[in-house]
């Protein structure tokens, strides 16, 4: 069964993935909301990726209040954009130092299928 990390799942996307979930019975969803799991703090999301390993990552944490955002876009911009690159960055060494330890990791291009770089 493959395992799927939702992060914001209080936000409104993250509730709609939560009324579906269970439609899908060939994956295993941890949702985890800001409480849980904080995508700001590198320490909250390295240790959330060493106790569960997931195949698949579905951020939805995001600051949606419109019109608090206009009237505080630089705030906004911090949590929509700044903490999710930063989250991405995290992600994305946690998933290399995994491929790494299972030895393999093979990268293809979506359009030609050609290997672009294997260890």
């Amino acid at each position: 069964m493959k395992k799927v990390l939702v992060t914001g799942a209080n936000e409104q996307l993250g509730q709609c993935i939560q009324k579906i979930a269970s439609t899908y019975s060939n994956l295993e969803f941890s949702l985890k909301n800001s409480k849980d799991f904080d995508i700001t703090n590198p320490e909250s999301v390295k240790a959330t990726f060493d106790s569960t390993t997931f195949d698949f990552c579905i951020n939805c944490a995001a600051y949606t209040n419109v019109e608090q955002a206009e009237k505080t876009p630089a705030k906004a911009f911090k949590v929509n954009a700044k903490k999710v690159k930063s989250f991405l960055f995290i992600f994305l060494q946690i998933m290399f130092l995994m491929a790494k330890k299972r030895g393999v990791f093979i990268f293809r291009h979506a359009q030609s299928n050609k290997r672009i770089w294997h260890f």
